[in-house]
Order: C-alpha cells, then sequence, then structure tokens
C-alpha cells in the first residue's frame, strides 16, 4: 500500500515536473525512482500472491488432517467398543470353559466313570486351546483304564 501511495506520487511530482523547467538529471532521476518502486511493488505483489498461494494450500492440507483425525478418532472409538464386546466374550468362554471341565468332575465324582469320560472328551474337544487340557487328557487316560476293566 505503501508503495502504491509512493509510485503515485512520483507519477504525480513528475507530471508537475515535466512542464515546469525541472533539470533533465533531477526528471530523470525521478524517472529512475519511479521504476525502481513500480518494480517493487511487483515484486511485492508477487511474494503476496505466493504467500497467499501457500496459505491456500496450508489450509487444505490442514482440513485433510483434521479430517484423517476425526476418522481415526470414530476408528478407534468403534475398536474401543469391539475390544469391550470381545473382551466380554472371552469372560463368558472362560466361565463355559470352568463350568464343563467341573461339570466333567462333576460327574466322575458321582461314579459315572463312562459319562465323565465323555464329558472330559467333549472339554477337550470343545477347548483345544485350554490350559486345562493337559489335566483333561490324564484324568481320560485314568477313566479309559477304569472303563476298560468293567467292560464285560
Amino acid at each position: 500500500m505503501k508503495m502504491e501511495i509512493k509510485a503515485l506520487s512520483l507519477i504525480c511530482l513528475l507530471g508537475l515536473l515535466a512542464g515546469c523547467g525541472v533539470d533533465e538529471k533531477i526528471h530523470q532521476k525521478a524517472l529512475g525512482e519511479l521504476t525502481t518502486a513500480k518494480y517493487e511493488l511487483a515484486d511485492a505483489n508477487a511474494e503476496l500472491e505466493k504467500a497467499s498461494q501457500d496459505q491456500t494450500e496450508l489450509e487444505s492440507k490442514d482440513a485433510v488432517a483434521k479430517s484423517k483425525i476425526k476418522s481415526l478418532q470414530n476408528e478407534q472409538e468403534d475398536l474401543k467398543k469391539q475390544s469391550a464386546v470381545l473382551f466380554e466374550k472371552i469372560s463368558e468362554l472362560k466361565r463355559q470353559e470352568a463350568n464343563v471341565f467341573q461339570s466333567a468332575g462333576a460327574t466322575m465324582d458321582a461314579q459315572d466313570f463312562k459319562g465323565a469320560l465323555q464329558a472330559y472328551k467333549d472339554f477337550v474337544s470343545k477347548f483345544p486351546l485350554s490350559a486345562r487340557v493337559p489335566k483333561a487328557n490324564e484324568i481320560i487316560a485314568i477313566l479309559q483304564k477304569k472303563t476298560e476293566g468293567n467292560q464285560p
């Protein structure tokens, strides 16, 4: 803005000086200053335009980043919900595993060795990754010996 005023002032000054018998050197100096001011103004306008473009680009990148952040936050919330559901399912499976193992033990305590043998086999089949499988296999081996000896 200051450059524009300076340029306008110089133009007016030149107009006044042109017809008033001003020395040629002073006139040329004023023209040189006017030309310099014109180039400086053009450079300043180019820098301003570049800064404006940079700002627009950064605002666009910022909007994209904010959108990605929002999307990731939504995804994180969904994963938290899924995690809670899975945690509850795991807890329920652990309860079921414990109940099935205890039920097989209760069947054995009731002296129903064939029923207990089948219950422990079912346990191993339903929960093959359980930490109780080795114990169940030991009991199965014992029950197989007991039930083989009792067969006619």
